[in-house]
């Protein structure tokens, strides 16, 4: 145990070098530039950053809020999906104005469904705590 230990600091101390990063550099999420190509390509990868960033929270809220009021969590859920696919296709676009201009005002329901899971999820953990 001892010996993998030390094997393990070693191999974190030889990665931190500074010459191993001169070496090898992390991928670039973003493109660089002005063009209207990286615009658009920036507003794609933003859509689907800012997807993964309320994914997680979405699911959990939903399996919490689903235990006791699956109908309005199911209900939600459906909301959150097509918002979110009718503001990531207006985000797409290369304006990130659109986001919200071009969903036909979808697209601020994502937060409308997030709302209504986060009261499904605080009731559920209410009734929980009193029984």
């Amino acid at each position: 145990v001892g010996g993998a230990r030390k094997a393990a600091i070693e191999k974190a101390k030889k990665e931190g070098d500074p010459d191993a990063e001169a070496r090898f550099s992390y991928p670039k999420m973003y493109a660089e530039g002005f063009s209207a190509e990286a615009k658009q390509f920036n507003c794609v990868q933003r859509a689907h950053q800012h997807t993964l960033e309320t994914y997680t929270s979405m699911i959990a809220m939903s399996l919490i809020g689903g235990l006791t009021q699956p109908v309005v969590t199911a209900l939600a859920g459906l909301l959150w999906i097509v918002a979110r696919a009718k503001w990531s296709a207006g985000y797409s676009t290369g304006e990130p104005g659109n986001r919200y201009d071009r969903s036909g005002g979808w697209g601020r329901h994502i937060w409308t469904a997030l709302l209504w899971l986060i009261i499904t999820c605080a009731s559920t953990s209410v009734q929980l705590l009193v029984f």
